[in-house]
């Protein structure tokens, strides 16, 4: 994080400048001093070769490099009442509306026993290293406040850098570092009866308070059993705080009786290190900024394909994110999931791209509506036209170039086809169509770098639509490369890699039991060859994992074959072929077998899975596959009817139509406890239904866990789109029964969140064992 790295280097800097000050009467010392840490800075600079150089390079593009003015820095700052979470941590949770800034930057938990001995420790060691350490802490515990004291504005007045990053709430990270040292000192002087009794007295006013507010939330026994079998509570966040309260209590108390009968030391540390444990665990389900757990959201993201996906060639603006309007890169965190995106996530303020979205809204909207590459005849001068005279109907494919990139073009009707063969995370190869001369635009921020060949022949990079670059292609059929070309990044790879492993070398000869160091250095040097060198790309693999379906396919001659690829198969075959690069979706599967199931079918993938909603409808059409090859990115399935019967077992089947729309938006749920079956936990949920929509309707599949009154987890499940031309579309949504607590009861149920209606033909709630 630039912010942490920029905060962190105030106080380096401070404590060279000591060490300086200290050998400034000794020449030879003073001297090796300045000579070791030029030597640091050096390697450091070798090592961040390439951040350093792409600072350097896209400097007059990101606008944030500039500077931020004092109001946006000052977004989000540390509050006083989320200073409450100094004694308790579950403070950070009550939310933004009742923080007064994001939760993210309201937990200045450092332990509560740690604050008893800070106060110990300061005084006595404010001086040296620990008292810089100390001073810059506090300073910056005022600085996190933001505009409630004038430090954060002094210090993004005066000191270089404090500009470039928001949230003066990450100010507090210094505050950490320059007083937990006090702490380590007060209590290394725990040995002075004096000090002694301080630690009991205040640890008594420690104890004191968070025993009677834990106690009362309305604590009891009950509440500690659970706690123990269950890892946490089934109520309120508030009284999941106040479990930890009291449990901190009580180790308060047992740290009193520590020192009151002169116990070793280690079984103090023992004992705040604990108190730490036991607030983070108990209070973290009140401070989750995701109703559902990491495992679960694993599960998930597991279902997306390896690798570089090729995008679809959807609009533009169907590809977003999910984290609102936060400045984008053009591509970004969509593109494992089978897409780029114009949405992005962070800082990244892009200086082009916050041009065009401000300035030109309208043709913003028109590249909105474009896919990724797109050829287009409708091509202006930048300058000719403003923003308020286009039409984001009429000018859709509207292109503005410089002025001298304008060629005059024949109007006549014409036919243009981009057809993507391959990609990677550089770049795409794609071939073009078109029956007269017509631009090429790449709907990505125009970096230093780009480069694009026609037929092998390098083309010119020309600027486009603002934020945007292109050429232009002649009639014809064309075979066109995209891709960022920069030598030089492999060169600083090595240069900042081999410097960070000649460093690491360097000080394994410096000091002793050289041979286990080096050993251990060596090692992690061959994993990081095995890393770098031994990869093979996808496109690669593909090509030898093809092979191999395809030989074991020879063996079903005459079988129906469809394929789950995101680019052309190798072979020039009739296999049917269809995508589908997301979970819980079936539709286009369903459309490429046919309405009648053939007695044979072989099912492949090639670059995208066959997700687990896929296996569990062929295994219910047909059970198990009679052969199959799976590699890791492609593989095959053969079926042959009549089906056999699967580990499948209906809990719950709706056949009577339900009309969902906003005068009833639900359905019932249904609801079930996994660990009153034998069969549930281990298994796989799959939810199969078959409806009827609009185009436009947000329909989700919702799956809650609950106890008693608390939701344990919740997931809203957006459903496929419905697929025109058809009357009926079905999914199948497939997640394991994991649950969060023993004795949680789940829920499923349909919810319409649009003012269209949705008819829900037939639905089923189902558990398998089948899915590995």
């Amino acid at each position: 994080n630039h912010g942490l790295l920029i905060l962190s280097a105030y106080p380096m800097v401070l404590l060279v400048m000591l060490a300086l000050w200290k050998v400034r009467q000794d020449r030879n010392a003073l001297l090796r001093t300045l000579g070791w840490g030029g030597g640091v800075l050096l390697v450091t600079a070798m090592m961040a070769a390439g951040t350093l150089h792409a600072v350097w390079e896209v400097r007059d593009h990101v606008n944030r490099l500039g500077g931020l003015t004092l109001e946006q820095a000052q977004v989000n700052p540390l509050t006083i009442k989320a200073m409450a979470s100094l004694i308790h941590p579950s403070a950070a949770s009550l939310g933004a509306g009742s923080l007064g800034t994001d939760p993210t930057m309201a937990n200045t938990f450092m332990g509560a026993s740690a604050l008893v001995f800070i106060l110990l420790g300061s005084g006595w060691a404010f001086r040296g290293r620990t008292g810089i350490l100390a001073i810059t802490g506090l300073l910056a515990s005022l600085a996190a406040l933001g505009p409630v004291t004038p430090v954060h504005r002094w210090c993004w007045a005066y000191l270089p850098g404090m500009d470039l990053f928001r949230f003066p709430g990450y100010f507090w990270y210094l505050t950490l570092i320059g007083l937990l040292p006090l702490a380590a000192f007060g209590a290394q002087r725990l040995d002075i009866r004096g000090v002694r009794y301080a630690a009991i007295i205040l640890l008594s006013v420690l104890a004191g308070g968070l025993l009677i507010e834990g106690l009362n939330t309305g604590i009891g026994l009950d509440q500690f059993v659970m706690l123990l079998n269950n890892g946490s509570v089934p109520n309120a966040p508030a009284l999941k705080g106040g479990l930890s309260a009291v449990l901190a209590g009580l180790l308060a108390v047992a740290m009193i009786v520590v020192l009151a009968t002169d116990r070793r030391m280690s079984w103090l540390l023992l004992l705040v290190a604990l108190e730490g444990v036991v607030f983070v665990h108990a209070t973290r389900g009140a401070t989750a900024i995701h109703p559902l757990p990491p495992r679960v959201l694993a599960d998930q993201l597991s279902e997306y394909p390896e690798g570089p996906v090729l995008p679809a060639l959807v609009p533009m603006g169907a590809n977003k994110d999910g984290q609102g309007p936060v400045i984008p890169l053009w591509r970004n965190t969509r593109v494992f999931q089978g897409g780029p995106s114009h949405d992005g996530f962070n800082s990244f303020w892009l200086s082009h791209h916050q041009r065009l979205s401000a300035e030109w809204p309208h043709l913003f909207a028109t590249m909105l509506q474009r896919p990724l590459v797109s050829l287009s005849t409708h091509v202006r001068a930048m300058g000719s036209v403003t923003d308020a005279e286009i039409d984001p109907v009429k000018d859709k494919d509207l292109v503005l170039v410089p002025g001298n990139e304008v060629r005059a073009l024949r109007p006549a009707p014409r036919t243009a086809e981009v057809d993507l063969l391959g990609g990677d995370h550089h770049g795409w190869t794609m071939r073009t169509r078109g029956s007269s001369e017509s631009f090429l635009l790449v709907q990505q921020s125009l970096f230093p770098g780009w480069r694009i060949t026609v037929d092998g022949a390098d083309h010119p990079v020309v600027p486009s639509n603002v934020a945007a670059f292109g050429t232009w292609l002649p009639a014809g059929e064309h075979r066109v490369e995209v891709a960022y070309d920069r030598p030089l990044l492999s060169w600083l790879f090595g240069l900042s890699q081999g410097s960070w492993f000649l460093g690491l070398f360097a000080l394994c000869l410096a000091g002793s039991q050289r041979a286990i160091r080096l050993f251990l250095s060596g090692a992690l040097f061959l994993a990081w060859c095995w890393s770098v060198l031994g990869h093979v790309p996808k496109a690669e693999r593909l090509v030898s994992e093809w092979a191999q379906v395809e030989r074991t396919a020879a063996a079903w001659p005459g079988a129906r074959m469809v394929v789950n690829t995101d680019r052309p198969l190798p072979s020039t075959s009739d296999h049917r072929t269809f995508r589908i690069d997301a979970p819980d979706r079936i539709n286009a599967l369903y459309g490429a077998i046919g309405d009648t199931l053939p007695d044979s079918l072989l099912v492949a993938w090639h670059g995208v899975p066959l997700t687990s909603a896929m296996r569990v409808w062929l295994l219910g059409s047909y059970g198990p596959p009679k052969a199959s090859w799976e590699g890791r990115y492609a593989g095959v399935w053969t079926f042959v009817r009549p089906a056999l019967p699967i580990g499948l077992d209906t809990l719950y089947r709706s056949s009577d139509p339900l009309l969902l729309g906003p005068a009833s938006p639900y359905t019932q749920a249904f609801r079930f406890v996994p660990d009153t079956m034998s069969d549930a936990l281990g298994a796989h949920l799959v939810v199969h239904a078959s409806y009827q929509a609009a185009t436009s309707t947000q329909f989700h599949l919702v799956i809650e866990q609950r106890m008693g009154g608390e939701v344990l987890a919740y997931e809203a499940v957006p459903l496929e789109p419905p697929t025109e031309g058809r009357t009926c579309n079905m999914f199948n949504v497939v997640r394991p029964v994991r649950s969060i607590r023993p004795g949680a009861e789940w829920g499923a149920y349909f919810w319409n969140a649009s003012s269209d209606s949705v008819q829900v033909r037939e639905w089923s709630v189902m558990v398998t064992d089948m899915i590995q």
